[in-house]
């Protein structure tokens, strides 16, 4: 794991998280990944990401209970807060587009 980014993923819907994983697998010859948890609430991120160790949290904005908005201020007052990327649909669906 030494020197790979150490990368947590919360999104509700299982196959959103899937596609992200896809994605860190597709790049790993340019950057090294590993995901170290997944969340599918905002309450289990706050319960589970402090004892992650991550550096990078893919966030849906979108999630039932916290939001990612909301988690993102939350998280804020961590020692060592992850950087955050929002991640959601932009086309009102997530599944992996057709070539």
């Amino acid at each position: 794991m030494s020197g790979e980014l150490r990368v947590y993923i919360a999104d509700d819907e299982a196959p959103a998280r899937a596609r992200l994983k896809e994605l860190l697998s597709d790049i790993r010859g340019e950057l090294a990944t590993t995901v170290v948890g997944e969340s599918a609430s905002g309450l289990e991120v706050i319960e589970r990401l402090p004892g992650s160790a991550a550096q990078v949290l893919l966030l849906d904005i979108q999630m039932p209970g916290i939001g990612g908005i909301e988690l993102a201020r939350h998280l804020c007052a961590l020692e060592h807060a992850p950087a955050v990327i929002f991640d959601t649909p932009t086309t009102g669906t997530r599944s992996k587009p057709s070539n």
